[in-house]
């Protein structure tokens, strides 16, 4: 077992039972009153030695008959793993709702999902992995093992029943088929997900009785780049193109600052245009592959925008890419690379004027994921 100062780790190997889980977490509970740390780290991996071991130094210690476990108030972080032999219900992975323990703590505990290995039942049905955490703000899977899990050919699916949370980043899932998330969110990233078909929104509260049900949430930064499978009937859905954006279960685009929908071949232009359209508050836009002169045209109008990547996109011209930089002075920094309808004179221009415009404004861009990385860290 190790010891980690300031931070007690328990590590525990498979997805356990009711009195497992009852009995690892006393023994976790008595590991943070030694170590008096200010951050409590707990990470649930099982194997039998490591269990053994867990119920002697529980039973050593006398600590037996309390009452059901609850994580401590100066809980920051847990961190669950779950590796070989996860129990399924028909089929499916059963809901790693923080391993059984009611997570009633902090208002800023974050969790941190990894999956590393599935038994081989599960390669043979659709696999749902589910997170309940009502006090969760913030959820960073991109660099865990759900995104290399390995399901052959077969989809993994995620449904995320949290309610407060605002940051979201499932990056790189390459079997990620379909998420359901919540309405709450701030920043979503989803971007390098080549599986992805279908995408939901569970609404952010409820309606209760006499009261109407709380609207959409204004996210700031939403990433789709490279989900070249997401279906035209979920993104119109998701975000209400053609109802109204305070709906349930919808998203509010008129707060959105950057937007990424490169590369998303499935949808239309026009459905593209229209989510665009609705962008009031844009300042950075990526269409990578999809930009259309319609698209480009609309850009004008945007008054915010300062960036707009439009590489690799076959359908515009170089006359209305010169209209939209002569048009809208507010362009620091406009993408033609490998635009092969653009001439090498045009391009140069843009560029040169771009270069301009940025140096006399000195407008200090963000990185593509400096709204997403600002709120992971907890900053407003």
């Amino acid at each position: 077992m190790d010891y980690i100062a300031g931070d007690v780790l328990c590590k525990i190997f498979r997805f356990l039972s009711p009195r497992e889980r009852h009995a690892a977490v006393l023994v976790c509970r008595l590991w943070r009153d030694y170590a008096l740390a200010d951050t409590f780290s707990l990470v649930l991996e099982l194997s039998p030695k490591v269990h053994r071991a867990l119920l002697r130094i529980d039973r050593d210690y006398g600590h037996q008959g309390l009452e059901e476990p609850i994580i401590s108030t100066d809980c920051t972080m847990l961190e669950l793993a779950a590796y070989e032999n996860v129990g399924r219900v028909s089929g499916h992975l059963a809901p790693l709702s923080v391993m059984g323990v009611e997570a009633r703590a902090s208002d800023n505990l974050e969790i941190s999902l990894s999956i590393e290995k599935l038994d081989g039942g599960a390669e043979r049905a659709l696999c749902l992995v589910e997170v309940r955490a009502g006090v969760l703000k913030t959820l960073d899977l991109s660099r865990s093992m759900i995104a290399k899990v390995p399901l052959g050919n077969h989809a993994l699916g995620i449904s995320l029943q949290c309610r407060s949370l605002t940051a979201l980043s499932l990056a790189g899932s390459r079997k990620l088929a379909f998420a359901q998330i919540p309405a709450s969110l701030e920043a979503l990233s989803l971007t390098n997900c080549p599986e992805l078909s279908k995408l939901s929104v569970v609404s952010a509260r409820a309606p209760v009785e006499g009261r109407l049900a709380q609207p959409a949430f204004t996210p700031t930064y939403i990433n789709l780049g490279g989900c070249r499978r997401l279906s035209p009937a979920s993104f119109e859905q998701v975000f209400c193109t053609s109802s109204p954006c305070n709906a349930a279960g919808r998203i509010d685009l008129s707060g959105v600052l950057q937007l990424d929908l490169s590369w998303l071949h499935q949808l239309s232009s026009d459905l593209l245009w229209r989510v665009v359209r609705r962008c009031s508050s844009l300042k950075s836009l990526a269409m990578r592959g999809v930009a259309d002169n319609h698209i480009v045209s609309t850009l004008a109008e945007a008054t915010t925008l300062e960036a707009v990547d439009l590489a690799f996109s076959a359908a515009i011209c170089g006359s209305e890419v010169t209209k939209l930089m002569d048009e809208n002075i507010t362009i620091v920094r406009c993408n033609l690379r490998g635009c092969k309808t653009i001439s090498r004179d045009v391009y140069n221009a843009i560029a040169q004027q771009a270069y301009h415009r940025l140096n006399s404004s000195q407008i200090q861009l963000p990185s593509p994921f400096y709204y997403l990385t600002k709120r992971l860290k907890g900053e407003k």
